[in-house]
């Protein structure tokens, strides 16, 4: 059966079909409805006894679903589907310097500081991950992301990524401890 018809309207097979309060929906395969990737996401982290809790209110702004997950080493990640990227989900860790650390890069004169942000750039550049500096002159939060596209989401590549930012997150720590 190549494709079938329902109420006048030509269905292909190569779309999913769901019938969601009284209203047919033909989404493509391979783009999933955010309510199945939020289940599937869910079962994969309980599957391999990983915390997560889903974000709701202030916390997921801007998103269609946000879990806060903490992995067994101690790093805390927000997994989440942005409300205008309909085809993919972002794992993300946010660093957040001490006031300690703040003061001693505040210190440094302004070339070391751009030393520093540039050596940790070129140092995370082989780990596919996309770094966002927040907190105006001396930047306060370090945001490490990395996203994937439906299309490509297995539980091994999802759990690749989530491996990713956390192998980016504690490197940021490292280069951040040593060079400041």
């Amino acid at each position: 059966m190549d494709s079938f018809e329902f109420i006048g309207k030509s269905f292909n097979v190569k779309e999913q079909i769901f019938f969601v309060g009284g209203i047919l929906l033909a989404i493509p395969r391979g783009c999933l409805p955010s309510q199945k990737v939020t289940e599937k996401l869910k079962r994969w982290l309980d599957a391999e006894g990983i915390d997560c809790v889903q974000l709701i209110g202030e916390f997921a702004r801007n998103t269609l679903f946000s879990y806060h997950v903490t992995l067994p080493s101690g790093t805390a990640l927000t997994v989440f589907q942005p409300s205008d990227k309909k085809d993919s989900i972002t794992i993300s860790g946010t660093l957040f310097l001490s006031e300690e650390q703040t003061k001693r890069l505040r210190q440094k004169p302004r070339c070391v500081q751009e030393d520093t942000l540039s050596d940790l750039c070129f140092k995370l550049a082989p780990l596919d991950v996309e770094l966002t500096f927040e907190g105006g002159e001396i930047y306060r939060r370090i945001g490490i992301n990395h996203q994937i596209f439906f299309d490509g989401l297995t539980k091994d590549r999802f759990f690749k990524a989530v491996s990713t930012v956390n192998r980016a997150y504690r490197l940021t720590e490292w280069i951040l401890e040593q060079s400041i």
